[in-house]
């Protein structure tokens, strides 16, 4: 991690990497080390995931741009970050200004965002980033078009009904499908919100499939019972643009707060993402053990690698692999599985949670099985998967 002189910004991040680390259930004291230029050669390991990011600005150390030298030369992942990106080609170095640099946002003190994008990196989150908006058309309209761009200038894929779901296409169908892929809820709680069966199901499936539920409360509303878990990030009336009343659908939050709620989402992100993991993780070694108990095959047993991968150990064959997936496996999971499991010459699966998923998207997996080098199979498929080792 490159820590070039900046002081508290470097701290800040420093912190935050930490939290979002423990809550991937990671020791961020072994699992993550932070260089900076006086101890970068000396601790340098060879093969170890390596990111950086550059703070840049009008003074730069000589120390500070012989890392970053060495760190492209790595051909590493570096980060520009810029107090704002007017100017951004005097703030960096030659070799820094063709990336797409990123300014501090005043809403995001703790640099969620740019703590995000370096455990994509690293690969301790999925790069893609999807997020659900739910909400009474009637009462929230406006906001959730706001959320939906706000979201978006963020790099999130966002489902808005009114925007993505093609024409001709089965609207349920196409939402639950979606919903499945998601990593965090965004639940505009009007007053009528629950009102709307549409609104409760899409709560209900939610918190049924684990995502992560940023629940958005409107001024003077209390939130009902059933949607008290989650996140709440409460409004206030002065939260609102003038002019149009918190209570007409069309009224939008002002640019401060409603950039606040989209730090709020990304933040909550990766805590969605590691309980969903955590899901994956936990059924699939009850199933092993239960299918251990009821077999008698004693040389069989699961260990959980600190980088989040399982492995299965199976007597005096080769170690299996096992990598969870959020949501349902696709093709760039299969490369990056397949790359890394080829270079350590172990085999590599992939294992999901089924539920929510279509029967077209079940029929992708199972073509996609036949085709490519790493398979994926689902938590209820286990019991079938261990035999076929």
């Amino acid at each position: 991690m490159l820590d070039p002189a900046a002081g508290a910004l470097c701290a800040t991040l420093r912190e935050t990497l930490q939290v979002r680390v423990r809550e991937l259930g990671l020791d961020p004291d072994e699992q993550i080390r932070f260089l900076d230029q006086g101890n970068y050669s000396a601790e340098l390991r060879p093969r170890e995931p390596l990111v950086g990011v550059y703070f840049g600005g009008a003074v730069r150390s000589c120390e500070s741009e012989t890392v970053l030298h060495d760190l492209l030369d790595r051909f590493a992942f570096v980060l520009p970050v810029v107090d704002t990106t007017e100017g951004y080609s005097g703030k960096v170095p030659d070799r820094l200004r063709p990336l797409n640099g990123v300014s501090l946002d005043p809403a995001d003190p703790k640099l969620a965002g740019i703590a995000g994008r370096l455990l994509e990196e690293l690969r301790l989150v999925r790069r893609r980033r999807v997020a659900f908006v739910s909400y009474r058309r009637s009462e929230s309209r406006g906001v959730g078009t706001q959320i939906f761009h706000a979201l978006e200038d963020r790099h999130f894929r966002v489902f808005l009904d009114t925007v993505s779901v093609q024409y001709g296409r089965p609207f349920q169908e196409a939402l639950w499908n979606r919903m499945l892929d998601t990593d965090v809820l965004v639940f505009l709680h009007t007053k009528g919100a629950l009102d709307s069966q549409w609104v409760e199901r899409e709560f209900a499936r939610a918190s049924q499939l684990g995502l992560g539920i940023l629940n958005v409360i409107w001024p003077g509303h209390a939130p009902a019972p059933a949607a008290t878990i989650g996140e709440q990030f409460y409004l206030d009336a002065t939260d609102f643009s003038p002019g149009v009343a918190p209570e007409n659908g069309f009224a939008e939050l002002k640019s401060d707060v409603l950039r606040r709620l989209a730090v709020a989402a990304e933040a909550l992100r990766a805590r969605a993402m590691a309980d969903r993991r955590r899901r994956v993780v936990d059924t699939f070694c009850r199933r092993v053990d239960a299918f251990v108990r009821r077999t008698g095959v004693s040389a069989l047993n699961v260990v959980i690698h600190p980088a989040g991968h399982l492995i299965v150990r199976r007597g005096q064959r080769p170690d299996v692999r096992v990598y969870p997936v959020i949501g349902h496996p696709d093709t760039t999971h299969a490369h990056e599985i397949a790359d890394a499991c080829s270079a350590l010459q172990e085999k590599g699966f992939l294992v999901f949670d089924s539920n929510g998923i279509d029967e077209a998207t079940a029929a992708h997996l199972r073509w996609l099985n036949e085709h490519l080098p790493v398979s994926s199979f689902s938590t209820t498929e286990v019991d079938e998967w261990l035999p076929r080792l």
